[in-house]
């Protein structure tokens, strides 16, 4: 059906790693939630022993295959027939692979003036009631931050800054998560948008993914200045990161 296939291939052989990744399974995995820990423990290691079994390692002799192995969390990365725009960052993606846990946190920011109304993006700052929301999501993070090493990550736009305002950790405001920029339709209702330009109101209906507003952007836009963000993500520690609607959906 004219599909090209990648293979990834990720081995594991460094018991320090892996018992850090026991310890981490048992932790957050909903299986072993109602379990003992010595039952959990039990159960975890006999399925890897099943995996272990049932295993079939890629054949680098069969010099059809294009794959890429990953050994240890990125301490060796080989790659073979590995072609092509999309096939080439996920071989980038991998190699850059660190054996350290990391969680990264995406909210989006309590309710603004201009939601309340109905309006398309601008600066307008919280509503009372994205005030309470800020306030909650301080007290939730405050309690992790306690435990975490934690930063916080948000647009320069005023309602991503007061959301995570009572947050206590280091902030970084980040361009390139500002919201999706409207153009000639930032500060509308969608109904003045309709009303005002309604050939560009419906080519909007028909495609919002790759609809592009007026000297504006589209969502395939965003996807694309996002990218140097995730990478940039890759390299933290623990993040929250405090976006938009239309940012938060394609991240």
């Amino acid at each position: 059906m004219s599909f090209r296939i990648l293979f990834i291939e990720c081995v594991c052989e460094d018991q320090e790693l892996l018992e850090r990744n026991i310890i981490e399974i048992l932790r957050y995995s909903e299986d072993y939630k109602s379990m003992s820990e010595e039952l959990a423990v039990d159960d975890l290691r006999k399925k890897l022993e099943h995996y272990m079994r049932q295993y079939e390692p890629i054949d680098a002799s069969l010099e059809t295959i294009s794959f890429v192995r990953v050994e240890n969390m990125g301490e060796t990365v080989t790659a073979q027939k590995v072609a092509g725009q999309k096939e080439s960052g996920i071989l980038g993606y991998l190699s850059g692979l660190r054996p350290l846990p990391q969680t990264l946190y995406f909210t989006r920011h309590g309710e603004s003036e201009y939601n309340v109304i109905g309006r398309i993006g601008g600066d307008a700052s919280l509503s009372p009631r994205g005030q309470t929301y800020a306030r909650g999501l301080a007290q939730h993070m405050n309690a992790l931050a306690d435990l975490e090493l934690l930063t916080v990550w948000t647009s320069e736009l005023r309602r991503t800054k007061q959301t995570a305002a009572e947050i206590r950790a280091p902030k970084r405001a980040v361009r390139a998560l500002n919201e999706l920029d409207a153009g000639i339709c930032e500060g509308l209702t969608y109904e003045e948008m309709q009303e005002r330009f309604p050939q560009e109101f419906a080519w909007r209906d028909q495609d919002k993914l790759r609809y592009r507003y007026p000297w504006g952007e589209s969502y395939i836009d965003i996807m694309t200045r996002l990218r140097p963000v995730l990478s940039a993500l890759e390299d933290e520690h623990n993040v929250i990161v405090v976006g938009h609607q239309a940012m938060n959906c394609p991240t």
